[in-house]
This record gives C-alpha cells, sequence and structure tokens, in this order.
C-alpha cells in the first residue's frame, strides 16, 4: 500500500492499492467498482491488471479545483507500465452495489497519451459533481453529497468484442449482449448489438438475434457462462458482468449486482432492426471490397447463384462457398479451376459470396477477379481499369449482372477494345490475350477425353466407396472426418471438373455470339436471342452446328455454317 498526504485540511490520506491489496470491507475508501474487481482478482477472474485510487483524492479535488499531483504521477507511471494504454474508470462508493447499480451513469475513459491523463480525471471527477448526476441521484431519492468518487487506472486491452452478461435471466438462463469493439455503445444501450440466451447447464444457445452478422466461437460462449457461473458463487446473487474478448482471450472488466430481474427476453428482430443490421453489413462490405481492391465502387448481385439457393440457410450458403467460391482464406473450386486453366488468379477473389437478408448475394468486383486473363499487366490495373469499367455499366443497367461472363467481361476483345483502354501498351496485352486464347483452345481440345477417361472413373470409385460406409459406429471425429473428406472431394476434385466444363463452355459460348455478330449486320439483342434458340437442346441439330461455327477455320467457312443456320432457321419458323 502507497500513502499520499496532500493538505492538512483532509481529514484521511489519499491511498493507492492494487486489486490484489483490496478488502471487500474497503468500499468507503475505494469505491464499489474497485472493491468488486479485487474480489474477482482474487478469486482467479481474468481481470486486467490496475490500480484503485481511493476517494480522498476527488475530496482534494473539490476543496481545490485540481487533481492531486501525487495521483497524476502514479497514473503516468501506470500508463508506462500497461504499455501507454490505460482506462480510467470511475469507483463510486454508491455504484455496482445490491441497492444501487448506476450501470452508465459515471464514464469511462480511455488514454493512449500520457498528456490527456490529467484532463481524464478532471472529466470523471467533474461529471460525478455534475447536474446530471444531481438530478440521477434525486430521482433515486438520494442526495448528490453522497458521491464520494474513487479511482480505477486499469490496463486497457484493445478488445474485438465486448459486451454485458446477465444471470438469473428467465429463471437460470444467461443473457448475452456483444458488439465489436470496445463494447461503450452496448453498455449505454446506444446500439443493438448481437443478443444470445444461453443455457448454463448445457451451455447450448437457445435464441438469439443477429448472431449470424457477428458469431462468437462455442468455446467462448462455453467460457463465458463459466465465467459467469463462477462470479455468481462468489457475491451470492444475480449478477450484470461486463466483458470483452480479444483474440480468443476472455476478459472480465467489471461486476456488479442485478439490482432488477429479467423475468422475460425477446430476441425477435423487428423489421427496423433487420434492415438496419442489413445496411451494416453492406456498408462493411462495401468499405472492405473498396479498401481492399482499390474499386471505386462495390455491386452484390443475386445473380448466378439464386437459383440454386433460392431459400439458404447460413450453413447452406457457408458449405456452398466453401466448395465453390472459397471462404476464409481457403480457394474454392472456381478459384483452383480457373487458376489451372490459365487464368490469373489471386486470393482476391476468394469470399465473393455473401449471405445478406437471406439471400446468396456475389460480389461482382471479386467474380471478376476470377475473370482475370492477364491483360492488363497487373491485377491492380485490372481492377483500377475494367473492374471499374463493369461496375460502372451496371450500375447504368442493373440487368448486365446477370451472367457478366457472357455480356459484361472483356474476354474476347479485339485489339481496338484493348488500344481505347490502354493505349500503347495495347499491343503487348493482345498478345497476352492471344496467349491465353492458345491455352483455351488446347484446354479445351484435351478436357473431354481426360475427364471421360480419368477424372470421372476416380469421381465414381470415391463417391462409390464413400456411400458404402457404415456411419452409424463412428464417433463424432471419425463423423466429423468423414464430412471433411466429402467436402474437399468436392472442393478439390468434383466442383473443379464442373468448373472447368462451365467456363469451356461460357466462354465459347460468347466466342459463338461474337461470331455471329461480326458476320451479320444484327445488334447485340438480336445476337443473343438467335444464340439462345442456337443453344437450344443438347445433341440436337442446332447444337451440332453451333459446335461446328467454333471450330470453323477460316472467314469463307464461317460464311457457310452462318448461312445453314439461317436456313435451318427458317424451316423450323423460329
Amino acid at each position: 500500500m502507497k500513502e499520499i498526504s496532500f493538505k492538512d485540511e483532509l481529514e484521511k490520506p489519499v491511498e493507492i492499492k492494487i486489486f490484489n491489496e483490496i478488502e471487500s470491507s474497503e468500499v468507503g475508501a475505494f469505491g464499489g467498482k474497485a472493491t468488486n474487481l479485487a474480489i474477482l482478482k482474487r478469486a482467479g477472474l481474468p481481470v486486467p491488471d490496475g490500480l484503485a485510487i481511493s476517494v480522498a483524492s476527488h475530496e482534494y479535488f473539490n476543496l481545490t479545483g485540481e487533481v492531486a499531483p501525487n495521483v497524476i504521477s502514479v497514473a503516468e507511471k501506470a500508463f508506462e507500465k500497461f504499455g501507454g494504454k490505460i482506462a480510467i474508470r470511475s469507483s463510486a462508493t454508491i455504484e455496482d452495489s445490491r441497492e444501487n447499480s448506476m450501470a452508465g451513469v459515471f464514464t469511462t475513459e480511455y488514454v493512449t497519451d500520457k498528456s490527456k491523463i490529467k484532463v481524464a480525471i478532471e472529466k470523471i471527477y467533474r461529471q460525478a459533481n455534475s447536474p446530471e448526476v444531481a438530478n440521477y441521484l434525486k430521482l433515486q431519492g438520494m442526495s448528490d453529497q453522497v458521491v464520494q468518487m474513487g479511482l480505477i487506472v486499469q490496463q486497457l486491452i484493445d478488445t474485438n468484442i465486448s459486451g454485458v452478461i446477465y444471470t438469473g435471466v428467465e429463471g437460470n438462463k444467461i443473457l448475452i449482449q456483444y458488439a465489436t469493439g470496445m463494447g461503450v455503445n452496448i453498455v449505454d444501450g446506444k446500439t443493438q448489438g448481437t443478443t444470445i440466451l444461453v443455457d448454463p447447464n448445457k451451455k447450448n444457445i437457445i435464441e438469439s438475434n443477429n448472431f449470424g452478422s457477428l458469431p462468437i466461437q462455442s468455446g467462448e460462449v462455453s467460457r463465458l457462462i463459466d465465467h459467469s457461473n463462477k462470479i455468481k458463487r462468489v457475491f451470492g446473487v444475480e449478477q450484470d458482468i461486463e466483458f470483452g474478448i480479444k483474440d480468443s482471450s476472455i476478459y472480465i472488466l467489471q461486476a456488479r449486482p442485478l439490482t432488477t430481474k429479467i423475468e422475460k427476453v425477446d430476441t425477435k428482430e423487428t423489421v427496423a432492426e433487420t434492415l438496419e443490421r442489413i445496411k451494416t453489413q453492406l456498408k462493411l462490405l462495401v468499405y472492405k471490397e473498396k479498401n481492399e481492391l482499390g474499386t471505386q465502387s462495390a455491386v452484390f448481385t443475386t445473380s448466378n447463384f439464386i437459383e440454386l439457393l433460392p431459400n439458404p440457410k447460413e450453413m447452406d450458403l457457408g458449405i456452398f462457398a466453401y466448395i465453390f467460391s472459397g471462404s476464409d482464406n481457403v480457394p474454392g473450386g472456381i478459384q483452383l479451376g480457373r487458376k489451372d486453366m490459365g487464368y490469373s488468379i489471386g486470393r482476391e477473389s476468394i469470399g465473393m459470396m455473401q449471405y445478406v437478408g437471406g439471400k446468396p448475394y456475389t460480389s461482382l468486383s471479386r467474380d471478376a477477379a476470377t475473370f482475370y486473363a492477364g491483360f492488363p499487366k497487373s491485377s491492380n490495373e485490372y481492377f483500377q481499369i475494367l473492374v471499374n469499367e463493369y461496375l460502372s455499366i451496371v450500375e447504368g443497367n442493373p440487368d448486365k449482372a446477370n451472367y457478366p461472363e457472357m455480356k459484361l467481361y472483356l474476354q474476347d476483345p479485339t485489339f481496338q477494345d484493348l488500344q481505347k483502354r490502354f493505349g500503347s501498351k495495347a499491343p503487348e496485352y493482345f498478345k497476352t490475350y492471344q496467349m491465353f486464347v492458345q491455352r483455351m483452345d488446347n484446354y479445351a481440345e484435351t478436357f473431354l477425353s481426360q475427364f471421360k477417361d480419368i477424372q470421372l472413373p476416380k469421381m465414381a470409385e470415391f463417391f462409390d466407396r464413400m456411400s458404402r460406409v457404415r456411419l452409424e459406429g463412428y464417433s463424432n471425429q471419425q463423423l466429423a472426418d468423414y464430412v471433411y473428406s466429402v467436402l474437399e472431394h468436392l472442393r478439390t476434385k468434383s466442383c473443379v471438373n464442373f468448373v472447368k466444363a462451365a467456363r469451356l463452355g461460357f466462354y465459347y459460348s460468347q466466342k459463338t455470339q461474337n461470331i455471329l455478330k461480326e458476320q451479320t449486320n444484327l445488334n447485340t439483342k438480336q445476337v443473343e436471342e438467335i444464340f439462345a434458340k442456337l443453344s437450344q437442346g443438347l445433341g440436337s441439330m442446332i447444337t451440332e452446328a453451333n459446335i461446328k461455327i467454333v471450330e470453323a477455320e477460316s472467314y469463307l467457312k464461317r460464311c457457310a455454317l452462318l448461312q445453314s443456320l439461317w436456313t435451318i432457321l427458317a424451316q423450323k419458323k423460329c
């Protein structure tokens, strides 16, 4: 213990103690918050290190209008010890007690600049003497003269998630509310955040609100329950607990008796809350995308996947994204397949699918990243020029986002197309494009035979073998390994072949449409309508003719084939 004497007119000296030194009987000297934290610290709970300054320092401030120099000196030493980041918290003798919670009444100051320590302490003391606090106390039937303010100087943890826990909800359940960041807004009721209602015995989530947007790990939920149960046992009453999570480590920041029993919790979202959550989610996605990719805007579209996943659950989309579009920095079948075909795929495309408002949305920018064929020379230039062009077109005509690989992305450019966009670099980029076309043609020549002769038998053998496994006797770990092996086969083999086949189909379909447009006076819409008729019915005469157009080696041969097509269309009255 360290004692600091100030002026003769003070009846007692200011005391400063670290948490472990404070006794539970010293509420009158150090306030409710400091005393509670000391009790928790001694009980082995993960309370950040700190020290408490007694209420005598507040008396000194009331007498002199100044913060005692020695108190500032001690706070500065703590600032250095705790790495240049401290939280200076109120610890009034009338707060955090069984009679008065006073949650959110007094402020906490986060200090990362040593020169701001004095200002932070003054702010807490002035607030304790403010008309707002006096009015609050009056409503509680108390006099403002009872405010005696101790202080806590504590290590500041830059938490990723912060929130509050209430025990004894709806009987014996535990209510946890949390949000990103340091949690002041959650405690003050300024943000909705995420709410989960849990069973303290089974440690499972019973109900939740907004959990999908900001989930926490099951292990973290379990540890929060364990800490809450222990705190309740330590104090012997239901508790209101503040906590923070940083990199999976949990910290208990405060605990006080729960003064109002929570009989019923409604975790259902209102329409307004749902809309606000979706808007916030989209804003974060747009910010992240523009920041990471360097694009001027962002577009999210339901095209391409909505027919496969019309009403997915979040787990449905998670599995689908893991297999096809990649997630958590792990490439999916799209990235693996197109990279194998010669596309210059980076990690920018991973995570292109998002679950927004119950629907699967695809990021147009990240989708476009899977079509980067090496021109222009750098991916940065690709995003800044071509992808920004795509985004601008779609903002003017949203229909262009429907299957953008067919009518939006510059996959089959003329020399003039490249010269218009890249000027003097056009010859280099056109050569890169021609090399890309050669790779695609070579791939198309060998893909079907390789798939039939090599890949398909292996796939059939794998799924036959997996279907014969008797799962009834498997342990949880064996079941998890079984599921993982199936998902990995889909991600790295079966769906990779699907991606390659689809890419070849779309690529040569687009080339066919370009040929039609080149050889006729039809506009884009007319060409698309004709192509839709040409491509109906796999194995039909029209489909065979469609394929032969792409295979035609000369201009005259293409013209002859087109003439044949016109004859077929006329006969069928298309």
